[in-house]
């Protein structure tokens, strides 16, 4: 099943598919916030400034890859100890264009 979704998304197989439900599971974070930040930060906010998506698949069914899930986890950390999302937000954008990825 994953190697057929990796080929139609043309992903390496090594890139990882991560559900929200893996997500919540892996990082033990709630299933509704991993829902809503896939949605309001990735596919909202981080998208529109990258012009890019972060994840992929339906609406019902979104997943994400290795280096988003790693995002995700620096997220939650970064909010266990009170960093806005807007100051997150700003972090990310510029080590983006600094680093010339997404």
């Amino acid at each position: 099943m994953i190697a057929t979704l990796n080929k139609k998304l043309s992903l390496p197989a090594s890139t990882g598919i991560f559900l929200a439900k893996d997500v919540s599971e892996i990082l033990n974070l709630p299933y509704s916030s991993v829902r809503y930040w896939m949605f309001e930060f990735w596919d909202g906010r981080f998208s529109k400034e990258a012009n890019s998506k972060y994840t992929f698949g339906e609406r019902g069914n979104k997943a994400i890859d290795f280096l988003t899930l790693i995002e995700f986890y620096t997220f939650y950390q970064l909010r266990k100890k009170n960093v806005s999302s807007q100051k997150i937000q700003k972090a990310h954008s510029h080590i983006a264009k600094e680093l010339k990825t997404k």
